[in-house]
């Protein structure tokens, strides 16, 4: 059935007194706030009726962030879940991508599929890009070279640590660039397009002066 005449049936069975009144809306509105959902909660509407079985692989919004990753059984739930979802969801260009590893002990479990995670959604290519490393130590390194693209406006960096130089000019149309609570290690910060820099309780080099 195409989704037209779907969306049809949906009206009238609205008209009739259902209760689903959503399904009648237009799908870009419908995947518009279902992108203001957690990555989780978007993926669980597929079972409230037919038109819902599919929207979620089109949400043009991934969003794992610290406050929802508690809700997860540990980590390797967790990256479960994500690694899933990322596989499953039709490749298409994202607005927004929340990243966030889960806070348990074991580091290496807890943010080995970060950087995967990060390489899939500057490859959509995303607009906006959030990644929160949940460790207090800031252990996880960014790798050198990661965050390359043409189309990134925004990105924003959580308890991560960076020794090599953050070199962002590849990234045309980066615009704005927040870091919070980060191990800054490096000699230089680089960005042509940059108009907004806010860094906020990071820890930088000792001995040197990190040039911006």
């Amino acid at each position: 059935m195409s989704q037209g005449s779907e969306a049809a049936r949906s009206k009238r069975k609205t008209a009739d007194g259902s209760t689903d009144r959503l399904s009648g809306f237009p799908e870009g509105l419908l995947l518009d706030l279902l992108s203001f959902l957690p990555s989780r909660g978007a993926v669980r509407t597929c079972v409230l009726a037919r038109r819902w079985r599919n929207l979620w692989k089109e949400v043009p919004a991934l969003r794992i962030t610290p406050a929802t990753t508690s809700g997860y059984c540990g980590a390797s739930a967790l990256n479960r879940f994500v690694n899933d979802l990322l596989f499953f969801r039709n490749r298409l260009p994202l607005h927004v991508a929340e990243f966030s590893s889960y806070g348990g002990d074991n580091f290496d479990e807890v943010v080995q599929h970060l950087e995967l995670w990060i390489r899939y959604s500057l490859s959509c290519p995303v607009a906006k890009l959030s990644v929160t490393s949940h460790d207090k130590y800031q252990r996880w390194l960014l790798p050198k070279g990661l965050i390359t693209s043409e189309h990134l406006t925004a990105l924003q960096l959580t308890r991560v640590k960076t020794q090599d130089d953050l070199d962002f000019s590849s990234c045309v149309s980066l615009k704005h660039l927040k870091m919070t609570d980060c191990g800054i290690y490096c000699d230089r910060i680089m960005s042509p397009s940059l108009k907004r820099l806010m860094i906020a309780q990071c820890h930088f080099i000792g001995y040197a002066r990190t040039q911006i």
